[in-house]
């Protein structure tokens, strides 16, 4: 990219009001706008300091782990997602922040990464409150979906979401990839899903799958 590009580049991401931010796949940041760091860090950060860190180098470490579930979702489904996002912020307060995340990809369509805008939410506290409704909502009916399944098909789905092959799946809990195949199988029968992408969609909503991932 020429510098005068580059430049005005710059200045069109710091235009607008939201933070802006880019990772590559592992989960470290690529590049950030200026308003990133005002909104959760700090003016005195610049935002070369954030790029080649993760999530759980910062200030949001505890929230971190729903970051990357959520950046994970995006780039396994290849889908972009809109969510509400919680964050600690340089006050020490954790924030609500509306978030669109998309695939970040090279120009030959090749996934790079995760490309996200998120916009600080106003101090009405009725938005957390009805998010709370909504989840209390949404997790009576992941357990019910959670009942439907084994244990051992627990963990062939939480390998598979890790993006372990049929093969290491089956080194990893001491089955055959047969076995681990038919598991698979009956997990999306269970679950009503027709590619291993819907399956993985809908798994990373699971409580028993999302656990896992912030142990």
């Amino acid at each position: 990219m020429q510098p005068h590009l580059a430049y005005n580049f710059e200045n069109i991401l710091d235009g607008i009001q939201a933070s802006i931010y880019w990772k590559d796949k592992k989960g470290k940041y690529i590049g950030v706008n200026n308003m990133f760091t005002d909104y959760l860090y700090a003016s005195t950060v610049r935002p070369d300091d954030i790029v080649g860190h993760t999530d759980r180098d910062f200030i949001w470490v505890n929230e971190a782990p729903q970051l990357e579930k959520n950046d994970r979702e995006v780039i396994y489904t290849e889908n972009s997602k809109s969510i509400i996002e919680p964050c600690k912020c340089v006050d020490k307060e954790v924030k609500f922040f509306v978030s669109h995340k998309t695939p970040l990809r090279s120009r030959d369509g090749k996934i790079l990464g995760v490309f996200g805008i998120s916009y600080l939410l106003g101090k009405d506290n009725l938005v957390p409150a009805n998010l709370q409704i909504f989840n209390h909502s949404q997790s009576v009916i992941d357990e019910k979906i959670n009942s439907k399944l084994t244990m051992r098909q627990l963990d062939c789905l939480y390998h598979l979401v890790k993006g372990c092959s049929i093969k290491q799946i089956a080194k990893e809990l001491s089955l055959s990839p047969r076995t681990v195949e038919h598991y698979i199988d009956a997990i999306k029968q269970k679950l009503n899903c027709e590619s291993r992408v819907e399956l993985i969609s809908l798994a990373l909503k699971l409580p028993a799958i999302k656990n896992r991932f912030c142990e």
